[in-house]
């Protein structure tokens, strides 16, 4: 089995990380989400792990069945069709798992040595914030249709981002007024306010994807 890989930054989109969806054609609901990369995202790792991993299954040979588009490939470009663009998304793909995925933060958890946080709440992982996931390059070949993809192990949110959805949080709709903050600390009463190419070679066989 291939190692684990850990993505760059990415932009995630349609996150289902803690209830399984079922999609459209498919027989089981599966944990899944997509990542969105921007031009500074380094993806040679992932990409040379494709390659790899298709060449343990199908040979040398698979690097033509790449080429000719035989075996499907993961990374996509059609980020314009998604609205990806936007937010300045060039590639993306979609990442999927039967088993529950763990979502943690960046924050070390004190009663676990300092490990990352689990994150519990469904809402922090909004289409939009930034993340990174660890994935597994894997094979195919289902009806007929071969392909080289990652499955999904887990995810590790990063910061906010820009909804996807477009939605504003209520800092960024409403205006503060400075007359109001006595009002405020009265109701409140002085209590805290709550937290709101051709060559084979590996330097440039990522090209193909």
């Amino acid at each position: 089995m291939a190692d684990a890989i850990i993505t760059p930054e990415a932009i995630i989109s349609y996150p289902n990380l803690y209830e399984p969806k079922t999609a459209r054609g498919a027989a089981k609901a599966k944990y899944s989400c997509a990542l969105i990369f921007t031009k500074d995202a380094n993806l040679k790792e992932m990409k040379l792990a494709i390659i790899a991993t298709a060449k343990e299954k199908y040979g040398e040979k698979a690097v033509d069945m790449i080429r000719d588009g035989s075996l499907w490939t993961p990374f996509r470009k059609d980020v314009e069709s998604k609205g990806y663009d936007v937010v300045g998304g060039v590639e993306f793909l979609n990442v999927r798992t039967e088993r529950k995925p763990g979502v943690v933060s960046e924050v070390p958890d004190p009663k676990n040595e300092g490990k990352p946080t689990p994150i519990e709440d469904p809402d922090v992982v909004y289409a939009g914030c930034i993340v990174r996931a660890s994935v597994r390059p894997y094979c195919f070949d289902v009806e007929g249709k071969k392909g080289v993809t990652f499955g999904l192990n887990n995810v590790q949110y990063i910061r906010d981002g820009e909804h996807l959805d477009g939605r504003s949080s209520a800092q960024e709709e409403f205006d503060a007024d400075a007359a109001k903050v006595a009002d405020l600390s009265d109701l409140t009463d002085g209590a805290e306010a709550p937290a709101c190419e051709e060559k084979d070679d590996e330097s440039n066989l990522e090209d193909l994807l």
